[in-house]
């Protein structure tokens, strides 16, 4: 049984938040079951989004607080958000090499590198706005109620939230009832190394029935711990 299939029947909501309070009291870190739903959704995403080449072909790295967490275990806690760049010239639609004489030359005045900032903000927010077509029709097939993605207003296409049916919730949670996509076209740094992502609850045992979301191409920055101690 794929969760996802559980998800598309409100009938089994109850069901789905007591699997989750069950992983919760079972997972080694300690993750509250609020937690656990997320990263399924948080799992799925990267999944579409690499696996299911939805980001087209600009070069986009995986990055921040969930990368290390999911990529590296190099942090022990959940992180809600995914971080993304956008290698710069993918996005200009130029060569490495021409989009880098095109930036050193913007720097030269304050006019000149506004004119290149805006033209590439320009380019982020129609990427960002197809990237939103692209989940929704994606989504269609789940048949979830209350599962779409959208661009937030007024952020300049760096920010695209996805919302889905909670079924674990509590008059303390202060969890965001949305996954959000931050984007960012100004970062030179290219992914690093493909990382296979599981779920938390794939660790559990008497879930290995259940059929969880694995990302296994998803693309991040190169982590060492020998560079983090230096910061």
């Amino acid at each position: 049984m794929n969760i996802f299939n559980l998800y598309a029947d409100k009938s089994k909501y109850e069901e789905l938040a007591a699997m989750f309070s069950y992983a919760a009291q079972q997972h080694e870190h300690g993750l509250v079951a609020n937690f656990l739903e997320k990263d399924i959704w948080v799992t799925e995403i990267l999944r579409l989004l690499y696996d299911e080449e939805l980001l087209g072909e600009c070069s986009v790295a995986f990055k921040g607080g969930t990368a290390l967490s999911k990529c590296w275990g190099a942090i022990e806690r959940f992180s809600e958000d995914i971080d993304l760049s956008i290698h710069w010239s993918d996005l200009s639609g130029l060569s490495e090499e021409d989009e880098l004489t095109s930036w050193k030359n913007s720097i030269k005045n304050k006019s000149q590198n506004k004119k290149f900032r805006d033209i590439q903000q320009e380019r982020l927010i129609l990427w960002s706005n197809e990237l939103v077509k692209k989940l929704n029709q994606r989504f269609t097939k789940y048949a979830i109620d209350g599962l779409f993605a959208e661009l937030e207003p007024d952020s300049h296409g760096e920010k695209i939230d996805i919302h889905f049916p909670r079924v674990t919730k509590n008059e303390n949670d202060y969890q965001l009832d949305h996954i959000l996509l931050e984007f960012g076209g100004r970062n030179r740094g290219k992914p690093t190394e493909a990382i296979n992502i599981d779920c938390y609850m794939d660790s559990i045992p008497e879930f290995k029935s259940l059929e969880l979301p694995k990302a296994d191409r998803t693309t991040s920055i190169l982590y060492t711990r020998k560079r983090s101690q230096t910061r």
